[in-house]
């Protein structure tokens, strides 16, 4: 964790160690879990109204499956935090899939959204 970007997404590490597994072993389908992801996503549809996203008490928006947004304080620095959360004795908890996002890379990912939705429409047709 740099200072930086102190809550940094695993996700580039773990799929270079799939990436490595996969290549070594020769027996793992690869289409077959893209297609899986594939389906995972288009049955994934959730309808907009269906559930509107409040803040809770802890200051936390819900983004179902157990992801949040929230406002992080790290050293001095305010992050929109973007995090999936793991329940542990009763308790939720914040777990490493992350990302912490400086204001400028926040406003940088609103500027882009309608770019990332025609990409999304695109992948999905």
């Amino acid at each position: 964790a740099d200072a930086e970007n102190p809550k940094v997404d695993d996700a580039d590490a773990e799929n270079s160690k799939v990436d490595d597994v996969d290549a070594k072993n020769p027996k793992v389908d690869t289409d077959a879990k893209k297609a899986k992801g594939d389906a995972d996503a288009t049955k994934s549809k959730v309808d907009p109204d269906a559930k509107k996203s409040k803040v809770d008490p802890d200051g936390k928006i819900d983004l179902l499956g157990r992801k949040f947004v929230s406002i992080s304080n790290f050293r001095g620095r305010i992050y929109v935090d973007i995090r999936e959360y793991y329940e542990k004795n009763g308790e939720s908890l914040p777990g490493k899939k992350g990302i912490a996002l400086s204001r400028e890379q926040w406003d940088l990912l609103k500027k882009h959204s309608d770019d990332i939705d025609e990409m999304l429409l695109a992948k999905l047709a």
